[in-house]
């Protein structure tokens, strides 16, 4: 069993660099960091964490740091069908769908690592060439739609169902109740699932609507002349704010990209990128616009595709111009200091590995000896030696790497071999 020596004081320092207006970070990504081209007019992210960005040119999955690029190839079975990509989306089952122009619709199967084609045959109501949008909902149902209704494509049977056919869309969105919502000039329709497999529509809002987003307390949606905050779309609007009565304000294109972070709501069309900030009683608008002079300023005149991801970091996809990215990292730091009393003080002992394991505590293994626990509450524990299958006792040196498993056992990787951390066998 290892060896465990508790250790005393902890630390932590933080300091928050707010994200706002000029003060706000982006990173670049395009053709030079390998992105296929440099348009980027569909983006999302999927169950495993890779960015999926769709171009003029090809499909980009990027994990990182680096990205893999899907194109059309004749000698290649399970190849991407089309390259002028039009729209993505992820589903929960870690696939993504993708719409292309020259293609029709493609699904990357993540299992079997190729994509299926679904030819238009399938949709006897509607030719891909007239899809400009994609959305999966919590059923795996895939929603396409066109410039008047939308069609609910089952993969499982492959059956398809054509609704709102007399409504000109302006674009599809997944709720948070996992159904998919369409909206427009006619406000927003609920698609609801009967208990056969069929949908019913349900008229939420009867207002026009630009454009919807979603934070945690509030739904967020773009009226020609205002922005609106519901706690649902059942219910009449808490608060808005007129257009007309904010300061600085900038026209909003017709079919806006939109995105909620917080406190922030970022809108980009073909005016670039605002930012609004909301408190509970004002909104102040914000424009970013490239700075040659500042090398992390925004890249970009027209915004395509604003995407949040799990870790609360920004993903702007524009058109010329390729992604821009915030980082969170970039603006809120934690700092701990470890109390060096493994080593004498004429010692200098480099981290090699860190992790952060599932119970939240820091994992860091030193480059001499030992490995250290970092707990939530702020107790420091310095593990010295490991024990072999014969119960003999190893000092524990030259960490070079530490991996959490899916049963939260604890793998370091040493110089002279590999030792486990078994939470249920030590605990």
């Amino acid at each position: 069993m290892l060896q465990i020596r508790p250790l005393f004081s902890f630390f932590i320092f933080l300091n928050v660099f707010l994200l706002d207006g000029q003060n706000i970070r982006f990173d670049h990504l395009d053709i030079n960091n390998g992105l296929s081209q440099n348009s980027a007019f569909c983006m999302d992210m999927d169950k495993n964490g890779y960015l999926w960005v769709g171009t003029l040119n090809g499909l980009n999955r990027y994990n990182g740091y680096s990205f893999e690029v899907f194109k059309p190839s004749l000698n290649k079975k399970g190849s991407l069908h089309g390259s002028l990509c039009v729209d993505l989306c992820a589903d929960n089952q870690g696939n993504t769908w993708v719409v292309t122009r020259d293609g029709g619709l493609n699904k990357y199967d993540a299992s079997r690592q190729e994509f299926v084609y679904y030819p238009d045959s399938l949709f006897k109501q509607l030719s891909s060439k007239y899809i400009n949008s994609i959305q999966a909902d919590n059923n795996n149902h895939i929603w396409l739609k066109a410039n008047k209704g939308v069609l609910c494509f089952n993969p499982q049977d492959s059956t398809a169902a054509y609704l709102l056919q007399q409504h000109k869309i302006q674009d599809i969105t997944l709720l948070p109740n996992g159904n998919i919502a369409a909206y427009g000039s006619f406000g927003i329709f609920e698609m609801l699932q009967n208990n056969d497999g069929t949908y019913t529509t349900v008229h939420r809002i009867h207002e026009a609507v630009n454009g919807i987003a979603f934070s945690n307390k509030n739904t967020v949606v773009l009226h020609p002349d205002r922005i609106a905050f519901y706690t649902d779309l059942q219910s009449p609007s808490d608060q808005h704010f007129l257009f007309a009565d904010i300061k600085n304000h900038i026209p909003i294109t017709v079919n806006p990209a939109i995105c909620v972070d917080s406190t922030k709501i970022w809108i980009g069309g073909n005016d670039g990128l605002i930012q609004y900030e909301h408190t509970d009683n004002h909104i102040i608008c914000h424009r970013h616009q490239y700075n040659a002079a500042n090398p992390h300023s925004f890249r970009g005149y027209i915004v395509t595709k604003i995407l949040k991801d799990s870790g609360g970091n920004l993903w702007i996809g524009t058109a010329k111009h390729g992604i821009n990215f915030i980082s969170k990292r970039n603006n809120a730091f934690k700092h701990f200091n470890w109390q060096q009393n493994h080593v004498t003080d004429q010692e200098i002992d480099l981290i090699r590995a860190i992790c952060v394991s599932s119970q939240h505590e820091y994992w860091v293994g030193f480059d001499r000896r030992d490995l250290g626990i970092i707990h939530p509450d702020g107790r420091q524990t310095l593990i010295t030696d490991y024990e072999d299958e014969n119960g003999e006792k190893h000092p524990l040196r030259n960490v070079r790497a530490i991996f959490e498993d899916q049963t939260k056992n604890i793998w370091v990787a040493m110089l002279h071999g590999i030792c486990i951390y078994n939470r249920k066998k030590t605990n």
